[in-house]
């Protein structure tokens, strides 16, 4: 079985490559962990609105040009609040989310299955066992897009044909971004839509317990 162990700079592969999945001008969650590096991919032209669901509205990476807003740290990482950004209580962040005005949450997960379905938290990987604001966020977001390591620490991969883990999430992922490329969940297997740079498909099939389909030449980009 290929395992490739995570580090820095391949979560940092996987936050770009989920960047690119985001529309530009749009209402974007991200959760902790590999999502809360995907601003730092998203220059602020770009003008996507990142919201946190402890109440943070309108951050942006303080990697991009002079830090001209306040700091904040936060999810093991430095952001910087842009101009009309906000901080306000989860009252009001939550209302944001049931309203329907995220288009895009992003969040990790430890494992996904061929028909989409997720798990974004467990007991046995988590203390807490909370599974936070994702039930939400997932049931009321346009678009959910999973950003994760393809593999576990243990080198069991995440992506299968069905959830072992409990609690798995019935809103179903539209695509999940790994360090080996990005795919889409196909009811019975993964559909690559990108592959990493030296990444073969061949690569992408020893981590993964499902049937994964190629696509088309024409359809797969680099990740």
């Amino acid at each position: 079985m290929l395992h490739v162990a995570p580090s820095s700079s391949s979560r940092e592969r996987i936050a770009a490559a989920a960047a690119a999945q985001l529309v530009d001008g749009t209402f974007v969650n991200v959760g902790i962990g590999i999502p809360g590096l995907v601003p730092h991919h998203v220059p602020d032209e770009r003008g996507v609105v990142f919201h946190a669901e402890h109440g943070v509205i309108g951050f942006g990476s303080d990697r991009f040009g002079p830090a001209d807003g306040p700091l904040l740290a936060f999810f093991g990482t430095t952001y910087r609040l842009r101009p009309g950004g906000f901080c306000c209580d989860h009252s009001r962040s939550f209302a944001l989310i049931r309203s329907g005005r995220i288009h895009t949450t992003v969040l990790g997960a430890f494992q996904v299955a061929a028909d989409g379905r997720f798990v974004s938290h467990a007991s046995e990987a988590m203390a807490s066992g909370c599974p936070g604001g994702s039930p939400e966020l997932t049931g009321a977001a346009g678009r959910v897009v999973i950003a994760t390591e393809h593999t576990d620490p243990e080198g069991r991969p995440k992506l299968v044909t069905s959830l072992t883990l409990p609690i798995g999430l019935d809103r179903p992922a539209d695509v999940i971004v790994t360090e080996l490329g990005t795919f889409v969940p196909t009811g019975t297997g993964f559909r690559v839509v990108g592959l990493a740079d030296g990444v073969s498909v061949a690569d992408v099939e020893a981590a993964t317990d499902a049937p994964v389909e190629s696509a088309a030449p024409s359809e797969v980009s680099a990740s």
